[in-house]
């Protein structure tokens, strides 16, 4: 099953056109790690809040057309209407974007005939030390990972104190074709691939997007 592209092309527009209710304000890293909690919306521990509090602002929405999309291995994609969307959240006007898991993209198009992805660009400034530190007791202190890092004398990792807003770019792949001449043209490719963990484990191997090249083909129009 492949879908046409007016057809994504209509879905898209309608499902960009409900996001873009999510996406307005300046967002305030304390103010939405504390809503998140209180909410018991889930990942509201993690230091890449900004895409998880759109999520959490797409279901306060509260528009049951939008549901979540389905679960394929450990990726659940964010957003179901009639097609697949993924929400993704970059801080600048391009570049590139991690997406998803490859398996589970893959498995995704080929189940449903199509995976979409809705990229929120927007500004941000990072977090002072302060705050990051109010971060960290909030969430009930440094996970074992940050543990490790901080022993083997990394960085700290840090952490986005505001999120403004800005567009929503969106793109699609339409069958398995379609991923093939996008990982063909370049525009997206693999990451991670022949990774560990901290662990020791292997990574899963991803996939990223260049949003500076997105095709005409795979672009949502508007």
């Amino acid at each position: 099953m492949v879908i046409s592209r007016e057809a994504w092309q209509r879905d898209g527009a309608q499902t960009r056109k409900h996001l873009q209710k999510a996406a307005v304000g300046v967002w305030l890293m304390k103010h939405a790690i504390s809503e998140m909690k209180a909410n018991n919306w889930p990942h509201w521990r993690q230091s890449e809040w900004p895409g998880f509090y759109f999520e959490y602002r797409e279901s306060a929405l509260g528009d049951s057309e939008f549901q979540r999309g389905p679960h394929y291995g450990n990726v659940t994609f964010d957003l179901q209407s009639t097609l697949v969307w993924d929400l993704k959240v970059h801080a600048g006007d391009g570049g590139m974007v991690p997406i998803n898991d490859q398996e589970a993209v893959r498995d995704c198009i080929k189940e449903n005939g199509f995976l979409g992805w809705m990229v929120l660009t927007g500004s941000a400034t990072y977090a002072s030390d302060e705050d990051r530190e109010w971060h960290t007791r909030f969430k009930g202190g440094l996970s074992a990972y940050s543990i490790s890092n901080r022993a083997a004398g990394k960085p700290k990792r840090r952490i986005k104190g505001t999120f403004t807003p800005d567009k929503i770019i969106a793109f699609g792949i339409a069958g398995l074709d379609a991923l093939d001449r996008a990982l063909a043209e370049g525009w997206i490719v693999g990451f991670q691939e022949g990774m560990t963990n901290s662990n020791g484990k292997p990574r899963r191997a991803k996939f990223m997007a260049n949003l500076d090249a997105i095709p005409d083909w795979a672009l949502l129009r508007g």
